[in-house]
């Protein structure tokens, strides 16, 4: 009966006196809440999307060029890429699988219409071991060794004749040119597209690192022969996938050592060490995002605690009956913390909602703004954590926001409002 008695005075002095007041508390709970799991779910999103989108590619190391960052692999290229891929084949500890590769770009041409496109140059035998490249349509390469490239490293010589001319097509690359599988498509390096070699299009295929990516797959020594790289033997990168009982420390050690030949050229750098870059930059993301949440959460206590100290004044009245009746002031402390954990109760479960829903609506934006980011990336992604952290965060902000006018309520005398009311 007596806490019912508290019920009709709580939500801030009667709603229907205050409905605005209490909106604002509920609102202010709610947003507060609502940006603490968007923003603690950033640095979850990130971290486990970039682990996922490695995954996806299948290779624990990359050979890449000489004190080049792993993010920038595909902005600079390294020369003598066979004698590279040779010498990490006879060492010690050989990988499973090994792709050689080149990053480039050439011009296109098909009927009327003339472009540039980023092209892959691979070795289709050797790529299919790995899955950043998966067919949606038509097939893989038909022929799956590289024989322009094989011949030039036997014996030495150009010849044309080895030539596969065949390619494969982006999904993107299809849907904004119209091109299909069997279709003709001229490449050239230069802008004379009457120079131009006609290629075949066998497949269609996804680019797990790159979800609309606007490229072509060609045989890596064909696309070094275009561009004039076959002889250096030039290569973006080299990926190196190996058993589950090597460890990968021992392979960069040696690629360290003098017993690599080519250690001034190269580095060899494992899938954890390109994740523990990623990791480290998210911690300027946690840092800002810490101080966001701290000050966000710091002006809700403050708003929140004179709202609750503004109705402690107001129901210094209703607060005198009831000691004058016997309640003990430590009760009427316990009712006013548990006033405020239900506002903030309610405010957490509100807020968790809007939170995931913010952070759904988020993911569609980022994705359709940023066409370049890897299929099934998401940029935001909460776990159990973050929920306990709001419910913990909204715990202590529910406790600490009513301290002081629970202290002042409990505190006030069972006759001196009621003198001062009847006054």
């Amino acid at each position: 009966m007596v806490f019912c008695l508290w019920l009709n005075v709580i939500f801030l002095s009667h709603p229907k006196n205050n409905p605005l007041r209490a909106s604002i508390v509920m609102l202010a709970i709610t947003a507060s809440l609502a940006l603490v799991i968007v923003l603690s779910s950033l640095s979850i999103g990130i971290r486990e999307s970039s682990k996922i989108s490695l995954d996806n590619v299948g290779a624990d190391m990359y050979v890449v060029p000489e004190d080049l960052h792993p993010l920038l692999m595909d902005l600079q290229r390294f020369d003598q890429g066979w004698s590279v891929q040779r010498e990490i084949e006879n060492s010690l500890i050989v990988p499973q699988y090994l792709s050689p590769r080149l990053s480039d770009t050439l011009f296109y041409s098909f009927e009327d219409t003339l472009g540039e496109v980023n092209v892959f140059g691979i070795e289709p035998g050797k790529e299919d071991d790995f899955h950043q490249f998966r067919t949606v349509r038509g097939s893989w390469f038909s022929t799956l060794d590289d024989p322009l490239r094989m011949k030039y490293i036997d014996h030495g010589t150009i010849d044309e004749g080895e030539m596969t001319y065949e390619v494969m097509i982006s999904m993107e690359f299809q849907r904004s040119t119209g091109l299909r599988v069997g279709d003709k498509v001229s490449l050239t390096p230069s802008l004379i597209y009457e120079n131009g070699s006609q290629f075949t299009i066998e497949g269609v295929f996804v680019d797990t690192l790159s979800r609309l990516s606007r490229s072509i797959l060609v045989h890596l020594g064909e696309l070094q022969y275009l561009k004039g790289l076959l002889e250096r033997d030039t290569l973006t990168e080299i990926l190196l996938d190996y058993n589950d009982n090597v460890d990968t420390d021992d392979v960069e050690e040696w690629s360290k050592s003098d017993d690599f030949t080519f250690r001034d050229i190269v580095d060899i750098i494992p899938k954890r060490k390109i994740l523990e870059d990623i990791y480290g930059f998210l911690g300027i993301i946690n840092g800002f995002t810490a101080m966001v949440i701290g000050i966000t959460l710091f002006i809700c206590l403050i708003f929140t605690s004179t709202i609750f100290m503004i109705s402690a004044k107001e129901r210094s009245r209703d607060t005198s009956i009831l000691r004058a009746i016997g309640i003990p002031s430590w009760r009427i402390f316990q009712w006013v913390i548990m006033e405020s954990t239900l506002f903030y109760g309610v405010g957490t479960v509100i807020g968790v909602s809007l939170g995931a829903g913010a952070i759904y609506v988020l993911n569609l934006i980022l994705m359709e703004g940023f066409p370049l980011l890897p299929e099934g990336f998401k940029p935001f992604m909460y776990d159990g954590s973050v929920i306990v952290l709001a419910v913990v965060l909204s715990f202590i902000l529910a406790i600490s926001s009513s301290l002081l006018p629970a202290i002042r309520t409990s505190l006030i005398s069972p006759m001196g409002s009621l003198r001062g009311d009847v006054s």
